[in-house]
């Protein structure tokens, strides 16, 4: 059996989407989990309109959204306890679709491997237009042992970061829970959860499959504001325990330096690329104060993974990880804290960011902005190294001084 559930929080406008495509599979030995978030639109009322016309769906509410069973634990909790071992487990956003043979290719392709998980490629579509943006999926089906799963973790890293578009054994997430329970308190982060929850499955299954098949339609918004997705620091922890998920995933394999060094770059890149979209959302947030910027900032710059991947020589293929990509990166900071007015009353702590920012290696090739013909002031115990390998300074400048320089130039 096939136990898929869905947590709806004031999801009326998509949530007959979701609900049809779980009822109208070609595979039809399942139960269907609706959770009424505390929702306060008409979502209950259409989840119990389902519910009368089709038996599989058990449906539960609560007044208040992430209480009790709208809980990620209190799901969860409800069905280790009520289904079996050998019954798989999905889940399903209020807002999105699975394709009608869903189920069934899925638990065909489990079957025909022996495989403990599987998932598989998606449409990533635009809500409201159903426009087609991507369809992400591999080439080939992948089917790996346990100790494969090192060697091929660049391949399906992508398909694994969240529970949609894929089956567990729900053997798999007893033995999460029943080894988890000290650390009750993260588990009941959400993203924090189903993280750990994905990759600690794959470290404990015998065998796993990616199917090369689209099966699932994952809606998102045409222009994804990603500024209303960072209020505080708590973003910048979600993306620093991502990274010691997958290096803590990947250090319980022995493996050739080749490919552990292949595996390091790559996390390192990952990481890289959602610190660039953090900074970003800083940069573009007004919800967050200018002096939080620049504190968030210092924390970016002195945490050790940052060091790390800022300290790691990567090849070619990691682009991320180039001298120029991190230069880049800072010179983008600098850049536009000293372009905000009144700038110069944080200047000891903008100091400590250039700081960091040394401190992380790359102040050989990023200086401070100058500001009316003054550069800030730098910290004197460390000298910049000299090398005919390295290139010359970056010296950021704002925006009306580069317009002005570059209209002389014009002139000449």
């Amino acid at each position: 059996m096939i136990v898929i559930y869905t947590r709806a929080f004031n999801a009326e406008k998509t949530i007959r989407r979701t609900i049809e495509s779980v009822l109208n599979q070609t595979y039809t030995d399942f139960r269907y989990l609706l959770f009424n978030n505390g929702s306060t639109d008409s979502t209950l009322p259409i989840i119990k309109e389902y519910a009368r016309q089709d038996k599989r769906i058990i449906v539960f509410s609560v007044k208040l959204n992430g209480i009790g069973f709208g809980s990620l634990v209190g799901i969860l909790d409800y069905i280790i306890n009520n289904f079996e071992d050998d019954d798989y487990l999905g889940n399903i956003d209020a807002d999105d679709a699975y394709k009608p043979d869903f189920f069934e290719k899925m638990m065909r392709f489990i079957e025909d491997n022996q495989l403990d998980a599987a998932c598989c490629g998606y449409n990533e579509l635009e809500r409201g237009t159903n426009k087609l943006i991507a369809c992400k999926k591999l080439e080939k089906n992948l089917i790996m042992n346990n100790e494969d799963l090192p060697y091929h973790f660049m391949e399906y890293r992508r398909y694994i970061t969240d529970m949609w578009s894929k089956l567990f054994k729900l053997s798999l997430l007893k033995y999460y829970f029943e080894n988890k329970r000290a650390d009750a308190a993260s588990i009941l982060k959400w993203n924090h959860t189903q993280q750990n929850f994905i990759f600690d499955a794959f470290l404990h299954s015998m065998r796993v499959g990616i199917m090369a098949e689209a099966l699932m339609d994952y809606y998102v918004s045409g222009t994804i504001n990603k500024v209303a997705r960072i209020q505080n620091n708590l973003q910048l922890n979600q993306i620093w325990d991502i990274y010691m998920i997958m290096d803590k995933f990947l250090s319980q394999f022995v493996v050739p330096e080749e490919v552990r060094l292949k595996n390091k770059c790559y996390i390192h890149a990952i990481y890289m690329g959602y610190l660039k979209d953090i900074i970003e959302m800083i940069k573009y947030n007004d919800v967050i104060s200018f002096s939080n910027k620049i504190n968030m900032c210092i924390e970016i710059f002195k945490h050790s993974i940052t060091k790390n991947a800022f300290a790691l020589a990567a090849d070619k293929e990691f682009h991320s990880l180039r001298r120029k990509a991190k230069d880049e990166l800072c010179k983008g900071v600098i850049s536009y804290i000293t372009e905000q007015p009144g700038w110069e009353k944080y200047k000891l702590n903008v100091e400590r960011i250039v700081s960091e920012m040394r401190n992380a290696g790359v102040s050989v090739h990023v200086e401070p902005i100058i500001k009316k013909g003054k550069p800030l002031a730098l910290p004197k115990d460390r000298k910049f190294e000299k090398s005919e390998n390295v290139e010359k300074p970056i010296i950021c400048e704002p925006r009306k001084v580069r317009q002005i320089r570059d209209s002389r130039r014009r002139k000449k």
